[in-house]
């Protein structure tokens, strides 16, 4: 079985100051392999202060693809701009969970919760 990734939805809002990037499927190495590019555009245009990445309609996630999160996450550092993880599914949070990236990384179980943060 072949699952795809893709970017779902990519939303900046320069008053609140985040720019949200919804991704859909599996990120794994081939999710990895069809959207690393496009990612990684974004996230070198992003001059907001989050850069939140919405999971919610993340179907799996494997080491490879949490070694990219947390590669994201130590770019933006560098940048001075703050990673946070919104909307995983349990399977998905789990993984994250086991791995320790949700006490590296901000998370917030729905993007309502994260913008009632700021």
């Amino acid at each position: 079985m072949l699952y795809m990734m893709n970017i779902k939805d990519k939303k900046i809002n320069s008053q609140r100051n985040f720019t949200l990037v919804s991704l859909e499927g599996a990120l794994d190495k081939v999710g990895l392999e069809n959207i690393r590019a496009s990612l990684d555009e974004v996230l070198a245009s992003t001059e907001t202060q989050y850069f939140v990445l919405d999971l919610s309609d993340l179907s799996y996630v494997n080491s490879e693809g949490v070694g990219y999160l947390l590669t994201l996450h130590y770019r933006l550092l560098k940048r001075d701009l703050k990673f946070v993880l919104v909307g995983a599914r349990a399977n998905v949070k789990d993984v994250l969970e086991v791995i320790g990236m949700l006490s590296i990384v901000p998370y917030f179980d729905t993007f309502e919760l994260f913008e009632q943060s700021l």
